[in-house]
């Protein structure tokens, strides 16, 4: 299982990161990002939805992260693709650049990749709606979306409670030792165009791990560790920080002249419109 590595544990012996790394596909270190700067990405989202929509119906009482929620939910209600309006924009906001810099996360990534890193340039906040299946990362490696060097780093760091219930990721800890599994179309009960790991494999992931973290906690993963998110079951949007650091020194990837080949299918996956959303 992935361990928690406490900042003390860290500071004592860093080997201990490179370790996990290697051997479980990741880790997790509870209060990553202090909670100033989650709120400030909350509240940034909350006046990006505001700049699309009508967001005027939300209550001042309710939590950052309930309010940024029903702001990211009225646009998408009142405007075709609201939701992935405010996604795209929030990922070029100055403030992700600061947070994908920030020392807690590249001293960490550096431990563990090298001093030579770089990022991937898509600096994300996944927004899941409620019951939203489409759009649903089931079972995947990184990798196959993203290419660049195996060893990439994804860090995960939600901006409010995940949990199963408001479909927190479930990992294979150790399954990145085996490689690139095969991705394909698989057909589930509620479609995703997720291009995913033959169910017949995913069966054999075991034991897995259901990840559990509060704002401000980060989750370091493999691109090759297999993981999947869950549906939404909740009335909030949940909402993560997504990055991704590739290693420079890395010498397949350095003898590629750090060039990314074609994704052509996984492209084409991310592309695809759900059916209800082309009537």
């Amino acid at each position: 299982m992935l361990p928690i590595l406490t900042h003390e544990a860290i500071a004592s012996d860093s080997s201990c990161l490179r370790q996990a790394y290697a051997e479980q596909g990741g880790f997790i270190i509870p209060q990553l990002l202090p909670v100033a700067e989650i709120d400030q990405v909350l509240q940034t989202i909350t006046e990006t939805a505001g700049l699309l929509g009508d967001c005027s119906a939300t209550d001042a009482s309710l939590s950052l992260a309930q309010q940024a929620s029903r702001c990211v939910q009225a646009v998408h209600a009142q405007r075709e693709g609201g939701q992935g309006l405010i996604y795209e924009a929030i990922s070029q906001t100055p403030l992700m650049h600061h947070i994908a810099s920030h020392s807690a996360i590249m001293n960490v990534v550096r431990s563990i990749l090298s001093s030579h890193v770089v990022l991937h340039q898509r600096l994300l906040v996944l927004m899941s709606l409620p019951e939203d299946g489409w759009h649903l990362g089931r079972w995947h490696q990184d990798y196959y979306y993203n290419g660049g060097p195996e060893t990439t780093c994804t860090v995960y760091i939600p901006l409010q409670k995940v949990n199963q219930r408001n479909g927190g990721l479930l990992l294979a800890p150790g399954r990145h030792r085996e490689g690139m599994f095969d991705h394909d179309v698989r057909q589930y009960d509620v479609p995703t165009k997720w291009n995913t790991i033959d169910p017949e494999i995913v069966a054999t992931f075991d034991p897995l791990q259901q990840i559990e973290l509060e704002a401000g906690d980060g989750l370091f993963f493999h691109s090759m560790l297999p993981h999947a998110a869950q549906m939404n079951h909740t009335p909030d949007v949940r909402f993560v920080i997504n990055l991704r650091y590739r290693d420079l020194l890395d010498k397949s990837y350095r003898e590629a002249g750090w060039k990314i080949p074609e994704l052509t299918a996984a492209r084409q996956a991310l592309a695809r419109k759900s059916l209800t959303s082309a009537t």
